[in-house]
């Protein structure tokens, strides 16, 4: 033995009292001759050796932290992580594999990294419910992943499709061919045919279909007509443009219309009589819609109040609208930020209004009328706005149909649609089903109809329709 302890290369057999009794002397030695003797030692080692180290260095450096922890303590910081981070983990190993497999925590991380409505997920709390949830969640992702909507083509037209509106599961198609059909998408089974007028816009409820027409008219036709009661045909006559867009209120027997004459024309509904002509805007109103206030009051309104957007390409203007309907006053004039003019597309959701720019969404809030936050879509091919909720957007390019994140507006799916009909009067003639599931999933979504547009090269309507599970059929 050297005269600091340790044994010699001498001593070829030494006894394991002799190793052990070196051990203090090691202990007491400085860092870096402790070094130099591992160096040397582990050079000395063949491979059972080594092996031995190998196993028994994993269990005294790679302390499963997660794993030996409570699970309260455990289950209180995944929740802090984000839904990449819970990824990464189940992957380190298979003990945390399981472990992310069987944690509400995790399963509560990832649902909502992919987009599960916040309030659901509020309301869930046994593991067991949460682990259904997930898997039908999963079952909706992968669906819009890859691509699994149904395609049907509406035929029937013989001329070109220019206004399109879905309700209650019915598309309304109307064109230039003075035809307005009316079909089932779930079924796929014609329903309805009226006459019109070259139409740039229609709508419908139980009692009546009424249309925009091009030559400024507007027209309510009775879709409760019988052999002892004939229909009902009444026009609204007014406007000296083309009429490009209207809505209207049965509860409060109001109609309004916008117009390329650069006017909206509040009409009582049952009577088709002009209230009030109103020229606020400097250009051709494009898009018009009323609401009803609702879950509780505005900053500017009350609780049933009815409210108007009237949007022409350069602002939005907000009205509040009090009976008799012929003093109505704007509350606000929305602009973009960016300075480029507004695209087609008024989206009304139940926190915020959205409208697009070519290189921006504008999401202002109801209550306020103040902008929120901005989206770029400079990553797109200027895109139109179809729809828009509090978790994802849906915008639409020559490349397809976009499901973006409606705060970053990273694209989540991109659904494969015909190419768009650009019309003359400056937008596309398309329209969204089904969509809220755009506020989250909740494991129980499904569109009759998710996304219809009229084809370029056909007088047809392409409907895309979204069943994530087979029940749903």
């Amino acid at each position: 033995m050297s005269s600091n302890g340790w044994p010699t290369a001498a001593q070829s057999h030494p006894s394991p009292d002799a190793l052990l009794e070196s051990i203090p002397v090691f202990a007491a030695s400085p860092p870096q001759s402790k070094l130099q003797y591992l160096d040397a030692l582990i050079a000395a080692c063949g491979a059972p050796e080594l092996n031995f180290l190998a196993h028994r260095l994993d269990s005294v450096l790679k302390l499963d932290f997660l794993a030996r922890m409570p699970v309260e303590i455990r289950e209180n910081i995944i929740s802090y992580l984000d839904s990449e981070a819970v990824s990464a983990c189940s992957q380190v190993c298979q003990r945390w594999k399981g472990i992310v497999s069987t944690s509400c925590a995790a399963s509560v991380v990832l649902l909502r990294g992919m987009g599960v409505d916040r309030s659901l997920l509020a309301r869930v709390t046994a593991f067991e419910s949460i682990a259904q949830l997930f898997r039908d969640v999963s079952c909706s992702v992968s669906s819009l992943k890859h691509n699994k909507v149904q395609r049907n083509v509406i035929e029937g037209h013989s001329d070109r499709v220019c206004a399109l509106y879905y309700k209650d599961g019915l598309l309304a198609s109307a064109g230039t061919d003075s035809t307005v059909r009316i079909t089932d998408v779930e079924k796929m089974r014609f329903e309805r045919l009226l006459p019109c007028n070259d139409t740039t816009a229609v709508k419908f409820d139980h009692l009546s279909v009424i249309t925009a027409n091009f030559n400024g008219d507007l027209c309510l036709q009775d879709l409760h007509s019988s052999d002892d009661t004939p229909a009902e045909t009444r026009w609204f006559r007014g406007h000296t443009a083309t009429a490009n867009c209207f809505d209207y209120s049965r509860p409060h027997d109001l109609l309004v219309s916008g117009s390329a004459d650069w006017k909206i024309i509040v009409w009582r509904l049952s009577t088709s009589d002009v209230i009030k002509v109103y020229s606020s805007h400097s250009s051709a109103v494009t898009e018009i819609q009323l609401e009803v206030v609702k879950g509780g009051a505005r900053s500017f309104a009350a609780e049933g109040d009815l409210v108007m957007y009237s949007k022409d390409k350069n602002i939005c203007q907000v009205w509040l609208m009090k009976a008799p309907y012929n003093a109505c006053i704007v509350q606000k004039a929305l602009r973009s930020v960016d300075g480029h003019t507004f695209k087609h597309g008024l989206v009304v959701n139940s926190s915020c209004l959205v409208l697009t720019t070519r290189l921006r969404v504008h999401v202002w809030s109801k209550d306020s009328l103040l902008i929120t936050h901005t989206v770029s879509c400079e990553h797109l091919s200027i895109p139109d706005l179809v729809a828009w909720g509090s978790q994802f957007g849906m915008l639409v390019d020559v490349f397809g149909l976009h499901v973006v994140d409606a705060l970053t507006g990273h694209v989540i799916y991109t659904l494969h649609v015909p190419t768009l009909r650009k019309l003359d009067r400056d937008w596309t003639r398309f329209i969204s089903g089904d969509v809220g599931w755009l506020d989250g999933f909740s494991g129980n979504d499904f569109s009759r109809l998710l996304y219809a547009s009229a084809t370029t090269n056909s007088y047809n309507v392409e409907a895309l329709s979204w069943y994530p599970k087979n029940s749903h059929r």
